[in-house]
């Protein structure tokens, strides 16, 4: 195993990279992730599992739809009498996603939240990425390292990793806040939910893998599904509409 890089910046450990630079558009880390078995997933960690429920293109809601249907909270009637709230759909939806798992959005237990890192362009994934990385390389350069003489310098295994409390509690307290704070909170669009019950072959791709992700683009997946629409044109709506959105 190569050593693990101490630099803190995800970019610049990019640019050494040759992997990030020669994967195939189709790759899903089946040879360089890890299986992950425990009950939920690590906040801060890049997953891709896969996900049993498909969804009805039909069900999706369209580009011109989602366009001209406004935000709405809750509201109170005259009479006092609450009205049903509803949230706008997204205009895609992933089964097969490679993505940030992320916590404290709400404390359902049954659920994950994926911060969709494969469907989002790839500035923006980079730029998720490099504010992880100044976040939680200090951290992992302390408590995740080898030292034994033979491997040291390496990345330990996850499973050697979070028997330790001091790498793990950095990973629970990764929220959107940070992300949020540079992107802006239309960040929020790329964040798909799962049902825990319904996810299977969960694969971690672990930090020595992440650069590979610099260069990945999956315009044509089978996985992701749209209503008469592409990943590039939800992807231009991103850029034009959503980032510009009030």
């Amino acid at each position: 195993m190569p050593k693990f890089s101490t630099k803190i910046s995800y970019r610049e450990r990019v640019l050494d990279s040759k992997a990030a630079f020669t994967q195939p558009v189709s790759n899903y880390f089946q040879d360089s992730s890890v299986p992950y078995t425990l009950r939920s997933l690590l906040p801060g960690h890049v997953y891709t599992f896969e996900y049993l429920d498909d969804v009805d293109e039909r069900d999706i809601i369209s580009i011109p739809d989602y366009i001209k249907t406004p935000a709405q909270k809750k509201t109170e009637k005259a009479n006092g009498i609450r009205q049903q709230s509803y949230i706008i759909d997204k205009p895609y939806y992933d089964l097969r996603p490679i993505g940030l798992a992320i916590t404290g959005i709400n404390t359902d237990n049954q659920t994950e939240y994926i911060l969709n890192l494969k469907c989002m362009p790839r500035e923006d994934r980079s730029l998720v990425l490099e504010l992880l990385y100044r976040g939680v390389i200090p951290s992992l350069l302390k408590t995740a390292i080898e030292t034994e003489e033979e491997k040291k310098g390496e990345l330990m295994q996850f499973d050697k990793r979070i028997k330790n409390g001091s790498y793990v509690l950095p990973f629970l307290r990764i929220k959107m806040e940070p992300f949020v704070n540079v992107l802006g909170p239309e960040l929020y669009f790329w964040i798909n939910k799962y049902d825990k019950n319904r996810i299977r072959n969960i694969r971690l791709i672990d930090f020595d893998q992440l650069e590979k992700l610099a260069g990945l683009e999956y315009p044509d997946d089978p996985f992701t599904r749209f209503n008469q629409t592409s990943l590039r044109e939800v992807q231009s709506l991103y850029q034009s509409y959503v980032k510009n959105k009030a």
